[in-house]
């Protein structure tokens, strides 16, 4: 597989989840300013969706020719950068592609001030905005994102407190408005 055929994929992925990207191509150069072609070799022996066990990931990495050393300096890199979550489980180490949101997201809260920088920010701008990318479902990201007023015992200087209650905002919503939601 070429270099621009793994970009490439790693948009159709992120298409998958978010619906159609504008400015394929340019989205696709800022990706290659952030993450290499052997990165993305690593990053596509995880399963598409769930995680994977070190053991497991291993024994894929082999058959892929590359070594457990190499997929650990791999995955130290690119999980900083959003695109890989790895977490310790009961069960061991654990590895799952990471959201294209928070990838974005981590590249636009990079200091330097870089073309792809601008080029995640206008993206990520679209996702808060709702314009675009086009959504799968019809829920602007905006209202998933965690918003300021859940967090309680707040000092002035912004200092959050130990063991301070933190309200509940869910609630349940009476079948007319979930159907029309579901309608729209």
């Amino acid at each position: 597989m070429s270099k621009k055929d793994l970009y490439l994929e790693l948009c159709k992925y992120y298409e998958f989840m978010l619906g159609k990207i504008p400015n394929k191509d340019e989205f696709i150069e800022a990706l290659k300013q952030t993450i290499t072609e052997d990165e993305l070799k690593a990053f596509f022996l995880l399963p598409f969706n769930g995680n994977i066990l070190h053991k497991a990931l291993v024994k894929k990495a082999a058959k892929a020719k590359i070594t457990e050393e190499e997929i650990i300096k791999i995955f130290k890199r690119i999980a900083p950068e959003g695109y890989i979550l790895t977490y310790n489980t009961p069960d061991g180490r654990s590895y799952e592609r990471g959201n294209p949101v928070f990838m974005a997201e981590q590249q636009v809260r990079r200091d330097e001030d870089t073309p792809a920088r601008t080029i995640f920010a206008k993206f990520m701008d679209g996702l808060i905005e709702s314009a675009s990318p086009t959504s799968v479902n019809k829920t602007p990201y905006y209202r998933v994102l965690p918003v300021e007023y859940t967090l309680t015992g707040q000092t002035a200087d912004g200092t959050i407190m130990l063991d301070a209650p933190i309200p509940d905002q869910r609630e349940v919503l009476p079948i007319d408005k979930v159907t029309k939601m579901v309608e729209s």
